[in-house]
């Protein structure tokens, strides 16, 4: 079946990889290069592995060369741990142009890891009235802006919208929340730093998320990391969603928190597993959480205007 967007080339992709036909694999990354130009970073990364895997060394450092040419990084992480790359560990030309990524990577203004802040005008100053807080996750492999759209809608309504950056980057502009403890810990400092600079009332905080940072949002809240009130999920998912025996030991001694919380997705989304989704709102309630469930028709994975009624319901639903 030939793909009609990104998110089906990419399960092309897997397929591709799963049955073991590299050099298939390779030809569809190179060939969506000019169907797909923004997400070339990506695509690159496919033609490293697979060429690496049909031992064709040369084509892996000539894209990995042309790559850092153009700006494009990728995690040292990525270049050391991925299977793929194993053969080359060592190797006098990969080394270089190893050393040369981590150059590139650390003169990305982009790795400064900032956290945008949108508010009513001449509200949530320090010092004035309290502002509800509305701490909103990216999703995985994408930036701030990723997922902005979603959280408008609140600072229209009269919230304070904080949107960190995750500091894990694995390639130039895609950042991840793989690593819970460490998104943790982030997110706790921007809440310490945004408590110190704007008028935060710390009764009506709610955290967010979109896909991946959907899953964290519900993660971080379960755990009481900043003391949320709710969290507001929009297409969740990630090992927790697929695996929702996960979820079980933080699920316990739930209802006297007060916890509330509301989760969002796109009809026609396929990148998500909708079937866990409502299995997850079941236990959310079973263990004394209020948890609504809406479904956006028509809509897909990515933020449109058809999300934001129902993000204003959310909100109301929470009531924090």
């Amino acid at each position: 079946m030939e793909a009609r967007t990104f998110e089906e080339l990419y399960i092309q992709l897997q397929q591709l990889y799963q049955k073991g036909d590299y050099a298939a694999a390779l030809q569809l990354a190179t060939q969506a290069l000019e169907v797909y130009p923004e997400q070339r970073t990506s695509l690159d990364y496919w033609r490293m592995t697979m060429a690496a895997r049909i031992e064709d060394t040369a084509q892996t450092l000539r894209v990995l060369q042309q790559a850092l040419e153009r700006g494009q990084w990728y995690s040292e992480l990525l270049l050391r741990r991925s299977p793929s790359f194993k053969p080359l560990q060592g190797e006098a030309e990969f080394e270089k142009l190893v050393a040369l990524n981590q150059e590139v990577a650390e003169n990305d203004s982009q790795r400064a890891y900032p956290v945008f802040t949108l508010r009513p005008e001449n509200r949530c100053r320090r010092g004035g009235s309290a502002c509800p807080l509305l701490m909103g996750m990216h999703t995985n492999a994408g930036m701030v802006t990723s997922s902005l759209g979603f959280w408008k809608p609140a600072a229209t309504a009269g919230w304070l919208v904080a949107a960190p950056q995750s500091s894990q980057g694995i390639w130039k502009d895609a950042y991840v929340w793989d690593d819970r403890e460490t998104a943790e810990s982030e997110i706790q400092k921007h809440y310490a730093t945004l408590r110190q600079n704007y008028a935060i009332d710390p009764q009506r905080v709610l955290l967010a998320g979109h896909s991946m940072g959907g899953e964290v949002a519900i993660w971080m809240a379960l755990r009481g990391a900043i003391g949320a009130r709710g969290f507001l999920a929009i297409g969740p998912g990630g090992p927790y969603m697929d695996d929702l025996a996960k979820w079980e030991p933080l699920l316990k001694d739930q209802a006297r928190r007060g916890l509330r919380g509301y989760i969002l997705s796109g009809e026609a989304d396929s990148s998500i597993p909708h079937e866990n989704i409502h299995r997850l709102v079941e236990k959310l309630k079973a263990a004394g959480i209020p948890c609504q469930l809406e479904t956006v028709p028509g809509e897909g994975h990515d933020y449109s205007p058809s999300f934001d009624a129902a993000i204003l319901r959310a909100l109301e639903y929470l009531n924090i």
